[in-house]
């Protein structure tokens, strides 16, 4: 029971960084396409639930091609956030799941699109609930 509301937890917090509430104000057609290959983690961080699995987490950040310079930390910028972890079970089994998105960021407003989601490998002892990706605008302390 402990992992399935770990999971769903996580989906929720995925849910929640894309829902905002608010429509983007970023036009389709400035958007680029998804990398193919988000390159090497900007962040990597291994850690062990409590019922004994282990969990690694990436964390990726291609900036735009006019972002010279830019990392998730700067006040303002945009481009592609990936969020990507890989759950080791008891058992062996691998489950993947990942959240991406084209943020923008400035001022205070934070804006997501193009968000998609995905999961792998599902034992047949975990549920995956709160799968809803959206795309929103809001506002941040600091990112």
């Amino acid at each position: 029971m402990e992992k399935i509301k770990k999971i769903s937890k996580l989906f929720f917090v995925i849910a929640l960084i894309f829902a905002m509430n608010v429509s983007t104000s970023t036009k389709a057609s400035e958007i680029p396409v998804a990398p193919e290959d988000f390159g090497q983690p900007i962040e990597v961080n291994v850690y062990e639930e409590d019922d004994g699995s282990i969990v690694t987490e990436k964390i990726y950040f291609v900036p735009d091609e006019d972002s010279d310079g830019i990392s998730l930390h700067s006040s303002s910028g945009k481009g592609w956030y990936k969020n990507e972890k890989e759950h080791t079970w008891g058992s062996g089994t691998v489950m993947k799941y990942y959240a991406q998105g084209y943020f923008v960021w400035k001022d205070g407003t934070v804006s997501v699109s193009k968000p998609s989601s995905g999961v792998s490998n599902v034992p047949g002892s975990v549920t995956i609930s709160n799968k809803k990706t959206e795309t929103g605008t809001g506002k941040y302390a600091g990112i």
